[in-house]
This record gives C-alpha cells, sequence and structure tokens, in this order.
C-alpha cells in the first residue's frame, strides 16, 4: 500500500503532523510520501467559489498549471491521499477543493488533524453557518487525540 501525504511546506502544525504520520506509518511497513504542495487544492477551486478576484485566480492557475499537474499525476499512483491541515480550514469550500480531488483521483482521501471535528460541536456549527463542508466530505479521519472540545464517546462510524 501507498499513501501520499499533502501538506504545506512551511513549519507549521500540519507540516509536524504529516511528517509524524510518515514515521507512524512507515514503522508499520505501509510505503509513504509527503508533498509539500497542498496549495495544489486551491487551484482546484472555480473562481466564483473562491475569494480571490477572477484575474488573480487564473494568474495562481496558469502559474501553477504544470507543477499542480505534475503533484495531480503522483498523486494518481498513490492507494489513497491524507491532508494534513488545520481545522477549520481543512473544511472552507473557498480555500480546498477536496471533492474535486476525490473525482480526479477516484482514490480515498482522509484528513489528518490533532482532533476530529466531530468532537468540537463549535467548530462543526461555525462551518455549518457558513454551508461549509460536513465531517462527510473526507472519506475517514485520522487524529492525534479523542478529546478537544467534548471526549469521544466512540470512534466515528460506529
Amino acid at each position: 500500500m501507498k499513501i501520499a501525504i499533502l501538506t504545506k511546506p512551511d513549519s507549521s502544525s500540519p507540516r509536524i503532523l504529516a511528517e509524524s504520520l510518515q514515521c507512524q506509518l512507515r514503522g508499520a511497513g505501509v510505503e509513504s510520501q509527503i508533498y509539500f504542495n497542498l496549495h495544489v487544492l486551491n487551484r482546484l477551486v472555480h473562481y466564483k467559489d473562491s475569494k480571490l478576484s477572477f484575474h488573480y485566480w487564473l494568474k495562481k492557475k496558469i502559474t501553477h498549471w504544470f507543477s499542480d499537474q505534475q503533484t495531480i499525476r503522483l498523486l494518481k499512483k498513490m492507494d489513497a491521499v491524507v491532508i494534513s491541515e488545520c481545522i477549520p480550514n481543512a473544511y472552507w469550500k473557498h480555500l480546498y477543493n477536496i471533492e474535486k480531488l476525490k473525482a480526479i483521483l477516484k482514490k480515498p482521501v482522509f484528513v489528518y488533524e490533532v482532533y476530529w471535528l466531530g468532537n468540537a460541536p463549535t467548530q462543526v456549527a461555525t462551518l455549518a453557518g457558513n454551508l461549509d463542508a460536513s465531517p462527510k466530505r473526507y472519506d475517514g479521519h485520522l487524529y492525534v487525540s479523542p478529546v478537544t472540545e467534548i471526549r469521544e464517546q466512540h470512534l466515528p462510524g460506529n
């Protein structure tokens, strides 16, 4: 099994989580690769759904077209993709187009974060109020802690 981990290149929580996940996967004998091009998902967002002007959006699409295509080709060779990103960013429709990525790859896409969104009712309410994505946006959730606003009572999906 080959897992792609997609995250930001800067030194931040998502990158640290991605590197930690890669160590865990390798320890379990799973092949994994980190791709520091999470912003490819920004450019999958249609300009009408983004918060960018058309000209700025188009400039970004053109400037990064070749590198984005290369990243997509590499992701297609993997069995699954894990997005390492913060909440609520991972759920903002105007920031990342996870749905389009899933349609392109036809592979499962998971999110990896410090906590599971379902244990953060305040975040869920804020996202729902903004008509952003729900926890169902991803095929599965990987997280470090079962505790955030509330303690997890059961695993998601059980």
